[in-house]
Protein backbone atom coordinates (compact mmCIF):
# COMPACT_ATOMS: atom_id res chain seq x y z
CA UNK A 1 0.00 0.00 0.00
CA UNK A 2 1.20 3.77 -0.65
CA UNK A 3 -0.24 6.35 1.30
CA UNK A 4 -1.54 9.36 -0.57
CA UNK A 5 -2.44 12.51 0.10
CA UNK A 6 -5.53 14.27 -1.44
CA UNK A 7 -6.17 17.78 -1.59
CA UNK A 8 -9.58 19.99 -2.59
CA UNK A 9 -7.08 22.08 -5.19
CA UNK A 10 -9.41 25.22 -5.49
CA UNK A 11 -9.55 25.02 -1.74
CA UNK A 12 -5.71 25.72 -1.27
CA UNK A 13 -5.96 28.49 -4.17
CA UNK A 14 -4.15 25.95 -6.60
CA UNK A 15 -6.05 24.77 -10.25
CA UNK A 16 -5.27 22.20 -12.75
CA UNK A 17 -3.10 24.47 -14.90
CA UNK A 18 -0.55 24.22 -12.31
CA UNK A 19 2.61 21.56 -13.14
CA UNK A 20 1.09 17.85 -11.88
CA UNK A 21 4.13 17.45 -9.80
CA UNK A 22 4.62 21.15 -8.26
CA UNK A 23 0.85 21.32 -7.82
CA UNK A 24 0.98 17.95 -5.78
CA UNK A 25 3.98 18.89 -3.16
CA UNK A 26 2.47 22.40 -3.19
CA UNK A 27 -1.00 21.70 -2.56
CA UNK A 28 -0.16 19.08 0.07
CA UNK A 29 1.79 21.86 1.69
CA UNK A 30 -0.68 24.33 1.65
CA UNK A 31 -2.95 22.21 2.92
CA UNK A 32 -0.89 21.20 5.97
CA UNK A 33 -0.10 25.03 6.40
CA UNK A 34 -3.48 26.57 5.88
CA UNK A 35 -5.25 24.02 8.36
CA UNK A 36 -7.32 23.01 5.64
CA UNK A 37 -10.00 20.02 6.20
CA UNK A 38 -10.49 18.90 3.14
CA UNK A 39 -6.62 16.85 2.70
CA UNK A 40 -6.80 13.57 3.87
CA UNK A 41 -4.52 10.37 3.68
CA UNK A 42 -5.81 7.55 1.71
CA UNK A 43 -4.04 3.87 1.06
CA UNK A 44 -3.99 2.98 -2.56
CA UNK A 45 -2.71 0.03 -4.63
CA UNK A 46 -1.83 -0.23 -7.77
CA UNK A 47 -2.05 -3.55 -9.47
CA UNK A 48 -1.12 -4.26 -13.30
CA UNK A 49 -4.41 -5.62 -14.92
CA UNK A 50 -4.48 -8.65 -16.90
CA UNK A 51 -7.83 -8.78 -19.23
CA UNK A 52 -8.47 -12.78 -20.45
CA UNK A 53 -11.12 -12.94 -23.44
CA UNK A 54 -10.99 -16.82 -23.12
CA UNK A 55 -12.15 -17.55 -20.05
CA UNK A 56 -8.33 -18.49 -18.66
CA UNK A 57 -7.26 -15.99 -16.40
CA UNK A 58 -7.65 -18.26 -13.05
CA UNK A 59 -4.98 -20.75 -15.52
CA UNK A 60 -2.78 -17.85 -16.33
CA UNK A 61 -2.59 -16.61 -12.91
CA UNK A 62 -2.19 -20.08 -11.10
CA UNK A 63 0.60 -21.00 -14.05
CA UNK A 64 2.23 -17.15 -13.48
CA UNK A 65 2.55 -18.05 -9.55
CA UNK A 66 4.22 -21.47 -10.33
CA UNK A 67 6.93 -20.02 -12.14
CA UNK A 68 7.85 -16.88 -9.80
CA UNK A 69 9.27 -17.63 -6.76
CA UNK A 70 7.95 -15.61 -3.92
CA UNK A 71 4.47 -15.71 -5.91
CA UNK A 72 0.84 -16.72 -4.74
CA UNK A 73 -2.90 -16.12 -5.44
CA UNK A 74 -4.46 -13.87 -3.36
CA UNK A 75 -7.76 -14.05 -3.73
CA UNK A 76 -10.29 -15.32 -6.66
CA UNK A 77 -13.92 -14.17 -7.47
CA UNK A 78 -16.23 -15.72 -9.68
CA UNK A 79 -17.42 -13.59 -11.90
CA UNK A 80 -21.12 -13.22 -12.68
CA UNK A 81 -22.00 -15.08 -16.10
CA UNK A 82 -18.28 -16.96 -15.99
CA UNK A 83 -14.99 -16.69 -15.78
CA UNK A 84 -13.09 -15.28 -12.68
CA UNK A 85 -11.19 -12.59 -11.36
CA UNK A 86 -7.94 -13.53 -9.52
CA UNK A 87 -6.05 -11.33 -7.22
CA UNK A 88 -2.34 -12.47 -7.11
CA UNK A 89 1.05 -11.39 -6.29
CA UNK A 90 4.38 -12.07 -8.01
CA UNK A 91 7.58 -11.89 -6.10
CA UNK A 92 5.67 -9.15 -4.02
CA UNK A 93 4.02 -6.81 -7.14
CA UNK A 94 0.26 -6.98 -7.05
CA UNK A 95 -1.74 -8.12 -10.28
CA UNK A 96 -5.42 -8.66 -11.42
CA UNK A 97 -6.31 -11.22 -13.83
CA UNK A 98 -9.33 -10.53 -15.39
CA UNK A 99 -11.83 -12.52 -17.56
CA UNK A 100 -13.95 -9.86 -19.68
CA UNK A 101 -17.36 -10.90 -20.33
CA UNK A 102 -17.59 -9.32 -23.72
CA UNK A 103 -15.21 -10.11 -26.47
CA UNK A 104 -13.12 -7.24 -27.47
CA UNK A 105 -10.89 -6.20 -30.51
CA UNK A 106 -7.78 -6.07 -29.19
CA UNK A 107 -5.79 -8.16 -27.20
CA UNK A 108 -2.69 -8.19 -25.29
CA UNK A 109 0.51 -6.20 -26.48
CA UNK A 110 4.55 -5.99 -26.21
CA UNK A 111 4.24 -2.95 -25.27
CA UNK A 112 3.27 -3.79 -21.77
CA UNK A 113 5.41 -6.56 -20.07
CA UNK A 114 5.82 -8.26 -17.08
CA UNK A 115 9.55 -7.65 -16.50
CA UNK A 116 11.61 -10.17 -14.18
CA UNK A 117 15.38 -9.62 -12.61
CA UNK A 118 16.74 -13.11 -11.84
CA UNK A 119 19.95 -13.28 -10.25
CA UNK A 120 21.79 -15.13 -12.45
CA UNK A 121 21.98 -16.44 -16.24
CA UNK A 122 20.54 -20.01 -15.22
CA UNK A 123 17.32 -18.42 -13.69
CA UNK A 124 16.80 -16.54 -16.88
CA UNK A 125 17.16 -19.56 -19.08
CA UNK A 126 14.28 -21.51 -17.02
CA UNK A 127 12.03 -18.58 -16.80
CA UNK A 128 12.69 -17.58 -20.05
CA UNK A 129 12.03 -21.78 -21.60
CA UNK A 130 8.77 -21.87 -19.89
CA UNK A 131 7.20 -18.93 -21.12
CA UNK A 132 8.12 -19.10 -24.23
CA UNK A 133 7.30 -23.10 -24.76
CA UNK A 134 3.77 -22.66 -25.98
CA UNK A 135 3.94 -18.58 -26.93
CA UNK A 136 6.45 -17.01 -29.12
CA UNK A 137 10.17 -15.25 -28.90
CA UNK A 138 10.85 -11.49 -29.67
CA UNK A 139 14.33 -11.32 -28.28
CA UNK A 140 15.68 -14.76 -27.92
CA UNK A 141 18.34 -15.03 -24.47
CA UNK A 142 21.47 -13.07 -25.46
CA UNK A 143 23.84 -10.29 -24.58
CA UNK A 144 22.70 -6.79 -25.53
CA UNK A 145 24.86 -4.64 -23.70
CA UNK A 146 22.13 -3.38 -21.40
CA UNK A 147 22.11 -7.05 -20.06
CA UNK A 148 24.62 -10.10 -20.37
CA UNK A 149 21.90 -12.25 -20.35
CA UNK A 150 18.14 -11.09 -21.59
CA UNK A 151 15.49 -12.33 -23.64
CA UNK A 152 11.63 -11.26 -24.22
CA UNK A 153 8.86 -13.50 -25.10
CA UNK A 154 5.41 -13.66 -25.03
CA UNK A 155 3.16 -16.48 -23.05
CA UNK A 156 0.82 -19.00 -24.52
CA UNK A 157 -1.40 -16.55 -23.01
CA UNK A 158 -0.18 -13.67 -25.36
CA UNK A 159 1.24 -11.75 -22.40
CA UNK A 160 4.91 -10.14 -23.00
CA UNK A 161 7.57 -10.50 -20.42
CA UNK A 162 10.86 -9.15 -20.18
CA UNK A 163 13.50 -11.54 -18.58
CA UNK A 164 16.86 -11.05 -18.09
CA UNK A 165 20.18 -10.28 -15.36
CA UNK A 166 19.99 -6.97 -14.29
CA UNK A 167 23.92 -6.41 -14.68
CA UNK A 168 23.95 -3.87 -17.17
CA UNK A 169 21.67 -1.88 -15.98
CA UNK A 170 23.04 1.85 -13.97
CA UNK A 171 22.77 1.76 -10.17
CA UNK A 172 19.75 3.53 -9.18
Amino acid sequence: MTRCVMVDLPQVGLDRGDGILRTISAAASAARNAHVGTAYAVDVDVLTHLMFQDGRAREAAEWYVSLVPGSRVDRVADNEGGGATVYFTLADRGFVAFDSPVRHAFGFTPSMSIFVHCDDEAQVRRLFDEIAADGAVLMPVDDYGFSSCFGWATDRYGVSWQIGTADGEPAP
